[in-house]
């Protein structure tokens, strides 16, 4: 994990280890810093003590779902962008998660890397009114 002072870009949230390893490499090749936890308990303990501008997180997980997640960070005042990752979700729910304002998008599973670099890059250009995150490195190659 990174220093406990350092802000994030990403956190990604998922029981998944493999994923979560896979999400944090991707975008650690892209110049993002990245932490991730494996459940919904561990994010909002770590959110406590730092700043994180995307939460990239698994719609299923045992404690709580990824939508639940959202809205306590959001209870908490929690200012950050969120995109949920899911191999399936319900239009329902699909349509549930969509109209969660914090919510930037969904996430399919499995996903091209070239749409999730796309995805997170967006969600964090999106947290500023004039659509520039200077906190965000520019944008590079992608790497394979």
């Amino acid at each position: 994990m990174s220093s406990p002072e350092a802000d994030l870009d990403v956190l990604v949230v998922d029981d998944d280890l493999a994923v979560a390893r896979l999400v944090r490499v991707v975008l650690e090749r892209e110049g993002l810093r990245v932490d991730h936890v494996l459940d919904a308990t561990q994010a909002l303990g770590m959110l406590e003590s730092r700043r994180c501008h995307v939460v990239l997180t698994d719609y299923t997980m045992p404690e709580m779902n990824g939508l639940e997640l959202v809205r306590a960070f959001d209870s908490r005042g929690v200012q950050a962008a969120f995109l949920i990752m899911s191999a399936f979700l319900e239009p329902p729910v699909a349509l549930e998660v969509c109209s969660e304002p914090a919510v930037a998008g969904i996430i399919g599973k499995p996903f091209e890397r070239t749409e999730l670099v796309r995805d997170v890059r967006a969600a964090l250009a999106a947290r500023r009114p004039d659509g520039v995150d200077e906190s965000a490195p520019p944008p590079g190659p992608l790497s394979s």
